[in-house]
């Protein structure tokens, strides 16, 4: 398959499947993309009596579908013992920070390179104000990260 433009991945992913029906796919943009650092499991957990536990310190983990803002923790590994009651905390997904404030920058030198496609019409007109509203720059690396995959694919 041919493809012009980034906006046409979507209809690449959309047709990868064709039965039982074709995948469902929703566009995002770097809008959508939120900053899972704000949801990290922290170095120690605070129990309802108000006890600190290290995460180090934690054998085992009980959930309770019936409770869901609650689990307990156990710091033994005897099946008999009490646990440690401790409430989830509260986070809500409003106030989860964006991951970007902007679309990400991709090499001036590749940029420059998808442009002259552009110019010399090997990509279609109808495409290049998508190419054309790129971000650019120089510190951006112009190279993904090698893989131990071959290239050869015979």
């Amino acid at each position: 398959m041919n493809i012009q433009a980034p906006s046409k991945w979507t209809t690449v992913l959309r047709n990868a499947r064709v039965h039982p029906k074709p995948y469902y796919v929703v566009p995002i943009s770097y809008r959508d993309i939120l900053d899972g650092k704000s949801l990290a499991v922290p170095k120690k957990v605070k129990t309802s009596q108000g006890l600190e536990i290290k995460i180090t310190d934690i054998t085992r983990a009980k959930f309770d579908k019936s409770s869901i803002n609650k689990f307990v923790v156990f710091t033994n590994y005897d099946l008999e013992s009490e646990g440690h009651e401790v409430a989830f905390p509260e986070k809500r997904i409003e106030l989860i920070p964006r991951a970007y404030n902007s679309e990400l920058p991709i090499n001036k030198k590749k940029l420059n390179n998808l442009l002259d496609l552009c110019k010399s019409l090997k990509i279609k007109k109808q495409y290049h104000a998508e190419y054309l509203a790129l971000q650019s720059s120089n510190t951006e690396p112009d190279a993904l990260p090698e893989t131990d995959m071959e290239d050869n694919l015979e």
